[in-house]
């Protein structure tokens, strides 16, 4: 079975942008005060030792899916860079942005589509990394999750809680 045992630094993170953190069974569940918003990962039902990330919001009887990555380190990312973003906002700090267009994914990395609703981020030895639905926004997001791949979580958390986004920001290896 695929481990969604989220790391203690990720925990710290996500209590810093004020989200709440609980084990539910073979999941993980992130939410906002009062559960307005919950975020879940938990083992994907399609991929065998894959990691689905899905979203709800209060009162919505289903859950949206976001993205699914082959790795947990590679779905931890993805929540220092979200949750980095709150604690920006929360402390007032300018917005940081990470490229999303289809012209700015990192060296090493392409966009290919798999079947007729999926598409997927592969490395430069064509292995998946991960998934997101067809469409802009998932364009979009496996982009950005390509340009944040190779910084570690010490980089990410010093930038999104430095004033001008160094070591990362405003540059950062794709541009």
């Amino acid at each position: 079975m695929t481990s969604t045992e989220v790391s203690a630094d990720l925990i710290e993170w996500a209590a810093l942008a004020r989200y709440d953190y609980k084990v539910i069974g073979d999941s993980v569940r992130f939410s906002t005060p009062g559960g307005g918003i919950c975020v879940y990962i938990r083992p994907s039902d399609l991929d065998e030792d894959w990691i689905t990330v899905s979203e709800s919001e209060r009162g919505g009887s289903e859950e949206n899916y976001i993205f699914s990555a082959g790795t947990l380190a590679t779905v931890e990312k993805y929540f220092w860079v979200d949750f980095g973003f709150e604690i920006r906002m929360g402390r007032g700090l300018p917005r940081l942005i990470f490229p999303v267009e289809p012209g700015q994914i990192s060296p090493g990395y392409f966009v290919a589509a798999v079947g007729a609703d999926t598409l997927e981020l592969r490395d430069s030895y064509l292995n998946a990394v991960a998934r997101a639905p067809d469409g802009l926004t998932g364009r979009s997001l496996l982009v950005k999750v390509s340009n944040f791949l190779d910084y570690s979580p010490e980089e990410l958390r010093a930038s999104y809680l430095d004033p001008k986004g160094h070591p990362i920001f405003p540059r950062n290896k794709a541009t």
